[in-house]
């Protein structure tokens, strides 16, 4: 849509910015739904995935740099901070169609991230759409540490950042972002409520609605955003970022090459243009659904993590939704209650 932002910045006038957001949570099938909707030609999604711009907007960038825990585990250069930088992702958006933007934390930051989009959107706030993807809480807290596990950015056991010293440490209220937080990201109620309560016009999918019916939901989506929904990609259902371990030991070393970042991963990407950043992504992608076999998170595990944490915020997130989902979509929710 086009904003005016000639009260935030005088020499920005008139200035293309997304017509929906993709809010999260991690590790819930968003990369997949970004490539589906790219392929979509009335859906521009912005170039770079995860700008995470509404966060980090206006925040002193002096105290994140001072204190590197207040975002452990993040790459600062990866993110956008500048509103002129930001409105650079949709300058070769066509005049039709709608734009959108993926990034994962929006929905965890929901405070900071409201605030801002209420700053540069103005009374055309209450026409942004927003998608927020959800997936069993348990599942996603175990595959998010597997994410930062296997990436090199974790050195606690699963046993030990699920224990209730690390997740008060590592808890939403102490630091400004933690990327971490396994457990605060798997707490959907507050943040979804959140949202509701600002803007209305969000639409809730699920992973596993996804992943068991890709066609009807896309379209469902595809109907939210206005856009004709009979238009379906030819990569819907290829799975994007899916993590686990190696097939075999020997294909191990070229796993880890895939999955796990370091320095010259990093300038590499800083110096490479969106579109091709986002080639070896895909290739990235391709190249962890080959060499990998899915992990499932063990049993007792499961038990532990639902009962001590998730239970009860999956009943208050079911109580909100339940005028919104239907009875057939809320079963997905029963599903995440299921420990044995």
């Amino acid at each position: 849509m086009i904003v005016d932002l000639r009260e935030i910045d005088g020499s920005l006038g008139l200035s293309k910015l997304p017509d929906f957001l993709v809010l999260g949570a991690p590790r819930c099938g968003t990369t997949s739904l970004y490539y589906y909707l790219g392929e979509h030609p009335e859906v521009y999604m912005a170039p770079l995935k995860e700008p995470w711009f509404f966060i980090f907007y206006g925040s002193d960038l002096t105290e994140l740099y001072k204190n590197p825990e207040n975002v452990k585990g993040l790459v600062l250069r990866d993110y956008i901070f500048d509103l002129k930088d930001y409105i650079k992702l949709f300058k070769e958006a066509p005049r039709k169609g709608v734009l959108g933007e993926v990034s994962v934390a929006y929905l965890y930051a929901y405070d900071k991230v409201i605030g801002n989009i209420r700053r540069i959107y103005g009374s055309r706030s209450s026409e942004l759409k927003f998608i927020v993807m959800l997936r069993d809480p348990a599942e996603r807290a175990w595959s998010h540490y597997k994410l930062l596990k296997q990436a090199g950015k974790e050195d606690l056991s699963f046993e030990e950042v699920i224990s209730e010293r690390v997740v008060s440490y590592r808890s939403r209220e102490r630091w400004f972002l933690r990327y971490d937080d396994y457990i605060g990201f798997s707490k959907y109620y507050e943040q979804v409520r959140a949202y509701i309560e600002a803007f209305g016009n969000v639409e809730v999918i699920f992973l596993e609605e996804l992943a068991e019916r890709p066609e009807i939901t896309l379209k469902r989506v595809l109907g939210f955003l206005g856009v004709n929904s009979e238009i379906l990609p030819g990569n819907l259902g290829i799975r994007y970022n899916v993590l686990g371990s190696p097939k075999a030991k020997i294909l191990k070393p070229l796993y880890d090459l895939a999955v796990r970042q370091s320095k010259f991963k990093d300038r590499l990407r800083w110096a490479l243009p969106p579109k091709i950043t986002s080639l070896l992504h895909r290739f990235k992608y391709w190249l962890q659904r080959v060499l990998s076999k899915e992990d499932h998170l063990p049993r007792d595990l499961r038990k532990r993590l639902i009962n001590l944490y998730f239970k009860e915020d999956i009943l208050k997130l079911k109580e909100l939704l339940k005028d919104w989902l239907g009875e057939e979509r809320l079963r997905y929710l029963d599903r995440w209650l299921i420990v044995d």
